[in-house]
């Protein structure tokens, strides 16, 4: 059985940089807009070259709240956190998200090896992955304040642009395709019932 790794040993890099543009065939068949990636995707490629985390801060500084909707469904205190900063933050902390948690579960498959998680999880992986990556960029705040790495201001920045905003849909999602919405209607849902 492989040794799973400790924290100390895990060094992914992350840039934060500014993109010219993206097209061809691998944005074609991207849904929406992209603002932050982990790559690869491929196990074979990662086992050879490890991972990647890439964030587009100038698309993210393009989106404008939409103010109406910010306006009915979060307090307006919190409304002076919705920051392009706590959206970058957030975005950064979700993609380290995305490289967290095992790939292999126990369980083997007629040949004996492990069964990814991913093939386990079937046709709801991808929103249970992009849920976990948001909930992970969330829960680790308190975390980086302690640790000195994000002021208290910051991480209310992260908590209402990340934890708050971007969970409010302003459209109907499609099961198979919008896994990102999906994953924040789940989380806006436990928002609401919790209070």
């Amino acid at each position: 059985r492989e040794r799973a790794k400790k924290m100390s040993e895990i060094n992914i890099p992350v840039a934060v940089v500014d993109i010219l543009a993206m097209s061809g065939d691998y944005q074609a068949k991207r849904p929406g807009v992209t603002v932050g990636q982990t790559l690869p995707n491929d196990d074979e490629v990662l086992a050879k070259a490890g991972r990647k985390i890439l964030i587009y801060k100038n698309i993210l500084e393009g989106f404008e709240p939409n103010l109406e909707v910010l306006g009915k469904l979060v307090d307006s205190n919190l409304h002076q956190y919705v920051r392009v900063r706590g959206s970058v933050n957030f975005t950064v902390a979700h993609e380290i998200g995305h490289s967290l948690g095992p790939k292999n579960t126990v369980k083997k498959d007629e040949a004996g090896k492990p069964i990814l998680v991913r093939t386990a999880l079937g046709k709801w992986q991808n929103i249970i992955e992009e849920l976990k990556a948001d909930l992970a960029g969330i829960y680790v705040m308190p975390y980086l304040v302690e640790k000195g790495i994000y002021s208290e201001v910051e991480a209310k920045e992260v908590f209402v642009s990340g934890g708050l905003r971007d969970v409010i849909p302003l459209n109907k999602p499609d099961l198979e395709k919008d896994a990102h919405v999906v994953g924040r209607l789940m989380r806006l849902n436990y928002f609401l019932k919790e209070g």
